[in-house]
């Protein structure tokens, strides 16, 4: 199967049934995170498909969880195994290819980990790690800490200590950073 964007529409298709019962800003991040994934990847390089693949449905284990906003490490684990479980019914449904699907199942079981995705050293899973993380950034990252109840203390404090240590590929640090610049500016506004 090509990852066309007739496959691109099956996918994106298949991972909003499950997003749609999750966050109300799910839908929204990972459009976002897809559009920045096929940016890291024209600059980075990667297979698209699996970038595109784990992103769509990187998130879709969140509306199994009893709180689908919760950031505890139990529920981050829970959210990425039922993530990992959807991705595969689904590309198994469509009879994607088997070594890919393998490998966007583990991506999408550990792209809310860091540490495990940069010790794996997987570029598709980076970039799909980065690619989620660079959601954190920005005027459209704002609604989904306000939806946790996030100040705007909280959201820079957060997302800045994470320049350092999220972002591996430099134009993943270089969009990161203006991200920040520009949510920075907002935030610093309703602050005082």
């Amino acid at each position: 199967m090509i990852f066309d964007g007739q496959t691109e529409n099956e996918i994106r298709k298949r991972a909003f049934a499950y997003l749609k019962k999750g966050r109300k800003e799910d839908m929204k991040h990972t459009l976002r995170a897809v559009k920045y994934g096929k940016i890291l990847w024209i600059y980075e390089g990667g297979n698209l498909d699996t970038i595109c693949i784990s992103l769509y449905f990187h998130d879709t284990g969140r509306y199994k969880l009893k709180d689908p906003k919760s950031i505890r490490p139990k529920d981050l684990t829970l959210h990425m195994e039922y993530g990992a479980k959807n991705v595969r019914k689904e590309l198994e449904e469509i009879k994607y290819n088997g070594k890919k699907t393998e490998k966007i199942e583990r991506i999408v079981s550990i792209h809310d980990w860091p540490d495990k995705v940069i010790e794996w050293g997987d570029i598709d899973a980076i970039l799909t790690m980065e690619s989620d993380r660079l959601d954190r950034y920005g005027k459209g990252a704002i609604p989904r800490f306000k939806e946790c109840g996030k100040s705007p203390e909280y959201i820079l404090n957060h997302v800045e200590s994470g320049l350092d240590k999220w972002f591996i590929t430099n134009t993943g640090k270089k969009i990161a950073k203006d991200l920040f610049e520009e949510m920075k500016e907002i935030l610093e506004e309703k602050m005082f």
